[in-house]
């Protein structure tokens, strides 16, 4: 049953999914060619190209989780790439977007080493040099970081120089939401005898992940992977599918 509502979009889960793996493993390996172009941002092409390589490992682990009828495990999972890639279709379309996005990173380490000393007095000495290393990241860039996921997707959406702002709309209570409600644990979602809502909103999430991703790198680098995950499509699916 979880394969059937896939299957009304044209696609099974697994083949829409294999389709994300694609576009993204040519990303992967055609990265580290391209970005030699753009000797100023080395170290930006390094992370795109990490986060690239990671999400292929996750979404193929995602494919095995959901074939062998774990779609709880599999939501879990594509939350992490989904909330990711939208920091990082943000971070190339916003002004001093990388520079916020590691801001808004090294003061959550830094709250996180803080408690850290509270706890452990073992820790403490690595913990404060940690903390001054990061302050010290922190000087060189801007003084605002990233907001929130919330005000991410909300700018993403709002944001006309995106020729596909539009397929932003609802995405944060409609796909985000869902996989939060299953990466936390909810029991009454975790235990739903209904799992065709789940199958759905992990495989769409997956594919905006690849989507933005992808659209991140062409952006930020020109690297251009020709593949049937142009976002507006995608979402266009997920929001006129009639219920099952």
């Amino acid at each position: 049953m979880a394969e059937s509502l896939p299957r009304k979009m044209g696609m099974t889960a697994s083949e829409r999914l294999d389709v994300c793996l694609d576009g993204l493993r040519r990303a992967v390996q055609r990265l580290p060619q391209v970005a030699t172009r753009y000797s100023e941002k080395r170290e930006r092409a390094e992370h795109m190209g990490a986060l690239l390589s990671a999400t292929c490992t996750t979404l193929i682990e995602m494919r095995a989780l959901l074939t062998s009828g774990q779609y709880t495990e599999a939501a879990c999972l594509c939350r992490s790439i989904y909330e990711n890639s939208l920091r990082t279709r943000w971070a190339v379309c916003t002004s001093q977007g990388w520079e916020r996005l590691r801001r808004y990173w090294c003061e959550e380490d830094i709250k996180r080493l803080k408690e850290l000393k509270e706890v452990n007095s073992a820790w403490a000495v690595s913990a404060t040099r940690q903390i001054a290393a990061l302050e010290r990241e922190m000087e060189k860039g801007p003084q605002k970081s990233a907001p929130s996921i919330y005000c991410i997707v909300d700018e993403l959406k709002k944001n006309t120089q995106i020729p596909d702002h539009r397929a932003f709309k609802n995405q944060y209570g409609l796909i985000y939401r869902s996989l939060c409600s299953y990466s936390h644990w909810n029991p009454f979602a975790i235990f739903h005898p209904e799992q065709d809502e789940k199958v759905q909103m992990t495989v769409f999430g997956a594919a905006v992940a690849a989507s933005c991703l992808l659209t991140a790198a062409e952006h930020e680098f020109g690297l251009a992977v020709p593949c049937d995950l142009e976002l507006a499509p995608v979402l266009d699916d997920l929001w006129q599918m009639p219920p099952s």
